[in-house]
Formats: structure tokens, sequence, C-alpha cells
């Protein structure tokens, strides 16, 4: 115990307070009657750095102490989503691989290489076209018809029923008649509606 410490010590049990005890004056008192030269005011200096070094360790390992808990939060979030996120590729995957088993199952199912051409020309289209609409659905179908008919379905025909403003191209051969030269021989026509 240094003698600061037994004067502080004293001067309680004689009755004073504990602020009177850690006021500037106590220290000064105790550097004059020793003849300390100062001793004594240094260290009680020393001693409130040390106070305050000691509070502002103890806020630092507080700080410390919730960062490492938001880590060990942020870890655990991130462990759940990985797992998440594996969790959905791996189902994504495993029907990917199931519909191209499926698909070469179809294909190894046809009879004929025309069929199996159809097959893959029509699983091509498939997978190449976005469907938004119903007029998109509509025509994918009439597409993959035709595609599957090896267009015995006209599918620009059948999207023509649906929606007239379609252009018709039309041909027409007229035996003995001289095709080029000045005069056009064909036209484009939009067929109007009826009322």
């Amino acid at each position: 115990m240094t003698g600061l410490e037994c004067l502080k010590k004293e001067m309680l049990a004689k009755g004073f307070t504990r602020q009177q005890t850690e006021s500037k004056t106590v220290v000064g008192v105790l550097d004059i009657l020793s003849c300390a030269n100062g001793r004594y005011s240094d260290m009680d200096r020393l001693e409130s750095e040390i106070k305050l070094l000691e509070e502002r360790k103890n806020n630092l390992w507080e700080t410390c102490r919730e960062y490492e808990s938001k880590a060990d939060a942020c870890k655990k979030d991130l462990e759940e989503i990985t797992q998440a996120i594996n969790k959905v590729s791996d189902k994504c995957y495993n029907q990917t691989v199931q519909y191209v088993n499926a698909f070469f199952e179809a294909l190894n199912a046809c009879e004929t290489q025309e069929a199996r051409d159809a097959l893959k020309v029509a699983q091509t289209f498939i997978n190449s076209v976005d469907v938004d609409t119903k007029y998109d659905n509509t025509a994918f179908i009439i597409g993959l018809a035709s595609i599957l008919s090896h267009g015995k379905i006209g599918a620009i025909d059948e999207l023509r029923k649906i929606n007239k403003k379609i252009p018709k191209v039309e041909f027409e051969c007229k035996p003995y008649v001289r095709y080029g030269g000045r005069f056009k021989e064909w036209e484009v026509s939009e067929e109007k509606k009826r009322i």
C-alpha cells in the first residue's frame, strides 16, 4: 500500500468523506509534508491515467465482445444462406439432370431417324422460345405442331386464322406468262376485317 493510500484510509477512519479523500488538496498536502518534490502528484496523475486506461480497456473489451457476437451472427447467417442456396441449386441441378435423362430416353424410344430428328428440332425450339402471353402460347403450340408434322401444318396459315394482320404471300402460276421484266407479278395484301 502506498503512502497516499494509507493517508486516504486514515482520513476515512477519521470521518472524512470519500470525495474529500479524493481531492487534489490531499495529494498536495502529502507532497509538502513528506518533501516528496511532486512524487505524490505524479503518482496521483498516473493513477488517474491508469483508471482511464482501465475504463478504456473495459470499453474496448465490451466492444470486442459485441463485434465477436455480430461476427458469429454473420457466420451463422452465411451458413444458412449457403445451405439455402445449395438446396435450391441441388434441386435445380437434379431437375435438369432428370429433364435431360427423360429427353434421351424419349429420343432412344423413337423408332426412326426422322422421328429422332423431329424430336431434336422440337426440343431445340422448346428451349429457345419464351412464352409470355396467351398469344405467345398459341404461336408456340402452332410452331411446335408444324415442327412435329414436318411442315404439314402450316404455322403461318394457322396463325393467320388468329391474327388477320399477318402478311400473306400468294403465288399464282399462269401458264405461258413470262415472269420478270418490267411488270410486277406479285402482290402483298392484308385481309380486311369484315363487319
